[in-house]
């Protein structure tokens, strides 16, 4: 084979059937090949902008104050340049963060007997890998983050979901460590 052809290998992919409850709004189990099947939950805020329609929208924020602010300006009144300037600088920063913060998500994902839990917050990416059989999952109090635990390791997670979400995950995460470290 020459350094320039690609070798593409295709698997077999099919979806496993899913267990009753609340698997079935939370998570994708598939099986690839003759492979463990992996189950995933993957948690993401609601962000109702794209990054492209966030740049639109600001532009067009922009567009319509400067505007406003050079019709004052022909009539004398300068004074509501800077003003506008300061109030697309405060409106620039709190969309910067907003669109930071967009592609943040939490996963936990179970592949035979590895837990592997990914939790990205703006530009940073922290993995935790553990042992299914050897992990505790608790949720400290109603209102808290659920807790995933092995020995000194530990990571919360769940904070893009709801108390009543929360407390069926850690149902339904400690069926299936049982059934992984069976």
């Amino acid at each position: 084979m020459s350094q320039t052809e690609k070798q593409t290998v295709v698997v077999p992919v099919t979806e496993c059937p899913e267990p009753a409850g609340f698997a079935q709004e939370s998570s994708k189990e598939l099986c690839v090949g003759d492979a463990a099947p992996v189950r995933s939950w993957v948690f993401k805020p609601n962000c109702s902008l794209t990054p492209r329609q966030l740049a639109g929208f600001y532009l067009s924020i922009v567009l319509l104050t400067l505007g406003i602010a050079a019709g004052f300006c022909l009539f004398g009144l300068w004074i509501v340049l800077p003003f506008a300037g300061i109030e697309l600088l405060a409106v620039g920063i709190a969309l910067l963060v907003y669109a930071r913060h967009a592609g943040d998500y939490e996963r936990i994902e179970l592949r035979g007997r590895e837990l592997t839990v990914v939790v990205v917050r703006g530009s940073r990416e922290y993995s935790f890998r553990f042992n299914p059989g050897w992990t505790k999952v608790s949720l400290p109090s109603p209102g808290d983050l659920l807790r995933l635990e092995s020995g000194p390791t530990w990571v919360a997670v769940g904070r893009y979901v709801t108390a009543p979400v929360r407390e069926r995950l850690v149902y339904e995460l400690r069926r299936a460590f049982a059934a992984a470290a069976a």
